[in-house]
């Protein structure tokens, strides 16, 4: 690797970390902290790095692992649940938001080709940001961010088309014959992807399961990489984007009951490129080109999220979804994307748009993706204040809903229940005594094997570990009153302890320990009560050993409650 990538690289992190870690005290998100880095660092700014291609070569790779993990989360559940309404909401916003943008270059005085290119990019919303801040604040089952995500995979899916068919619109457009034979050849690209997708989806599951039964952890991320990476140098050799095949990837995993773990194992991957990705995009604003143009940056700036917003508050009141759910997604959606910088970077190199549009998409874009965090987390307290002053008219009333209708069918079982990481021999144990007394639990399990088996008894089960924070939040860990770790290894459970605590500190949690000096360890990560192996063992021999030698069975029976009483692990602590 040149010297030259490594030093950017080290600056972009070693300037990183300072500027993310300031931000974050005044509770701005990771995000902005990278945007405003990049924007700092870049040749615009302070001119610590040259080599801005080098970096643009890693953000690419950042982009493509950041749609792969957007793929992976992608669920047909989304579409289904809130079915009809959502779905005309979606295509409807997309459409007319492209029709309003190209309507403002048009204003602006722009050729036609640039004006639909730009209503295209501003149709597209960041998943990253949205269902990242969604994910943190616990957004993700409200009526607002169940129609937001359904939203946001419909602008994902919308992408591929317009990847594939705006850069005919350059000015290198090929003649009649030559522009059938693109067309035709990116046609046959489209097919072969759809092939891909209908076919593995019939097949990835069964793979994925034998590969899962190996056991071996790095085959299972070896799979996957391979995966991601193999349709991602696919649609790269066919002509399209190489990021488009890690999405596409990321998809067939998602349609597998390994999804979770799979986004668990990219996840230090996916963060690390993320971060790229977002500082090369700082570095990219041009801050002379923002001083020159301020005014025409600001007005962009103000018309695309109102833009966003009245066109998703009046398609969502014509479909009868609530006002103020309409409000909430529509400040969700108020971004341009990390789609969008992919069709800015592909409508550049073909010549569809010009360095000046290019500039100030940019800009446009990294303030816009700065306001996000401030839009999304003040847009429930704003939509509840127009919500009201509109409510003088009974027209809305009718529009009123339960979020709490919506959150999906299988996470609303998970209320009070108890979470069991691993099912071997002791947990299978813990669920027969939870059964008996009608205590509502879910698995979280390695072995593909133990979960089909399980999930025929209609076991609510889930493929990974608690390690993960995305598996304990499909878990509904939230409301959960108990986890029972029963997985062997001292440091998963030393992890799986300190997530959970992390994601709910009011939550009891019970472990075991195979040996009495990892017991105070285990304490000090935040366990509730551990059952030490060896001294449990002790005990039961003890008990028999006692009657053995002649102890009254009753002076035997109140010398063992004596010590249950605090606790096997506390007692000669």
């Amino acid at each position: 690797m040149p010297q030259s990538l490594i030093k950017d690289i080290l600056i972009i992190f070693a300037c990183s970390i300072p500027v993310v870690l300031l931000l974050k005290r005044i509770h701005l998100p990771l995000v902005v902290g990278f945007l405003f880095t990049g924007a700092l660092i870049g040749s615009h700014g302070l001119g610590l790095i040259t080599n801005a291609q080098s970096v643009d070569t890693l953000a690419e790779l950042g982009l493509a692992l950041l749609l792969f993990s957007v793929g992976l989360e992608f669920s047909l559940d989304s579409f289904a649940f809130i079915r009809k309404r959502a779905m005309t909401v979606a295509l409807a916003q997309i459409i007319l938001t492209c029709g309003a943008g190209w309507l403002m270059g048009h204003w602006l005085g722009w050729p036609l080709g640039r004006s639909l290119y730009f209503g295209c990019v501003i149709s597209l919303s960041s998943s990253a940001i949205v269902l990242s801040i969604f994910y943190e604040k616990k957004m993700g089952d409200s009526v607002p961010g169940r129609l937001t995500t359904t939203i946001l995979i419909v602008q994902d899916l919308a992408f591929i088309p317009m990847i594939v068919l705006l850069p005919l619109l350059g000015p290198d457009t090929p003649n009649d014959s030559l522009l059938l034979m693109t067309l035709a050849n990116r046609g046959v690209a489209i097919l072969v992807l759809i092939a891909i997708v209908f076919f593995g989806r019939l097949i990835i599951n069964q793979v994925m399961r034998h590969i899962a039964t190996l056991g071996q952890r790095q085959m299972f991320v070896i799979a996957v990489l391979i995966l991601g990476l193999g349709i991602s140098w696919l649609t790269a050799s066919m002509g399209l984007s190489f990021a488009l095949g890690a999405f596409v990837g990321g998809l067939l995993i998602g349609f597998t009951s390994y999804k979770h773990q799979a986004l668990a194992e990219v996840a230090p991957f996916r963060h690390c490129f993320n971060s790229l990705f977002f500082v090369s995009i700082g570095m990219l604003l041009n801050i002379q080109f923002v001083w020159d143009n301020f005014s025409i940056i600001l007005l962009v700036l103000l018309l695309i999220p109102l833009t966003k917003l009245f066109i998703t508050v009046g398609i969502s009141t014509l479909v009868k979804i609530p006002l103020r759910v309409g409000i909430v997604t529509g400040l969700a959606l108020a971004q341009i994307g990390e789609f969008s910088f992919l069709l800015v970077h592909n409508g550049f190199r073909a010549g569809v748009i010009g360095p000046y549009l290019h500039d100030l998409i940019i800009a446009v874009a990294v303030f816009n993706m700065m306001l996000t965090p401030f839009l999304i987390l003040n847009a429930h307290k704003w939509a509840a204040h127009i919500n009201q002053l509109l409510l003088t008219t009974k027209r809305f009333t009718k529009f009123a809903c339960d979020d709490k209708q919506t959150i999906s069918p299988i996470r609303q079982k998970l209320v009070d229940h108890v979470i069991i990481c691993g099912f071997g021999p002791l947990g299978e144990t813990l669920s027969h005594l939870f059964d008996k007394h009608n205590t509502p639990y879910v698995v979280l399990e390695l072995n593909p094997k133990t979960i089909q088996r399980i999930r025929k008894k209609n076991v609510i089960a889930f493929y990974g570990d608690g390690t993960s924070e995305e598996i304990l939040y499909e878990s509904r860990i939230e409301n959960a009153k108990l986890i029972a770790i029963t997985v062997p290894d001292f440091l998963d459970n030393i992890a799986i302890i300190k997530q959970a605590r992390s994601l709910n500190p009011d939550l009891q949690i019970i472990t075991r320990s195979k040996y009495r000096s990892d017991v105070d360890k285990l304490y000090a990560a935040g366990a509730n009560v551990v059952i030490s192996e060896e001294l449990e063992g002790g005990i039961e021999m003890a008990r028999y050993g006692l009657k053995m030698v002649g102890i009254p069975v009753n002076e035997v029976d109140q010398l063992m409650t004596h010590i249950r009483e605090y606790g096997s692990a506390d007692f000669f602590n």
